[in-house]
């Protein structure tokens, strides 16, 4: 097995964040009429929770299995609920994203984050490990 490229894990970070972010976003704000503090704070809960419980309890997002990706812990196989969840904890600024100002910075810090973690993973060649994945002691591999 492979170790799965930036260029794949972007395109399925994009795909579940299209989902997740924008989908909610939508439901919340538009369609229930919540207000922007409001629907902000769950987006960011329900994305951090999207990535975690999908990662943990079937070992891909739907980004990834589209891609073929696939995410595998310590052990050699799904990651833990733990695991998991120490591997998407820098999304977790995103729940203080509707605060004023505060969630400006918060919105920054998570694109640096995420910026930081492609440019780990590029200058890796081998494994494409970044600096989430050493945290939680994961990898993300291609399937075949």
């Amino acid at each position: 097995m492979t170790s799965g490229g930036l260029g794949e894990r972007f395109v399925a970070r994009l795909i579940d964040f299209a989902l997740i972010g924008a989908g909610t976003w939508f439901l919340l704000s538009a369609a229930l009429g919540l207000g922007t503090f409001l629907s902000a704070f769950l987006v960011g809960c329900l994305t951090l929770a999207y990535f975690t419980l999908l990662e943990a309890y079937t070992g891909r997002t739907v980004g990834k299995a589209a891609l073929r990706l696939r995410v595998l812990g310590a052990r050699g196989r799904r990651p833990t609920l733990e695991e998991a969840l120490f591997r998407n904890c820098w999304v977790a600024p995103l729940v203080l994203a509707g605060v004023p100002y505060l969630g400006l910075v918060c919105l920054a810090g998570v694109a640096i984050a995420g910026a930081v973690i492609g440019v780990q993973i590029n200058n890796d060649p081998m494994y494409a490990i970044a600096w989430h994945d050493r945290f939680a002691r994961t990898r993300v591999l291609q399937s075949v």
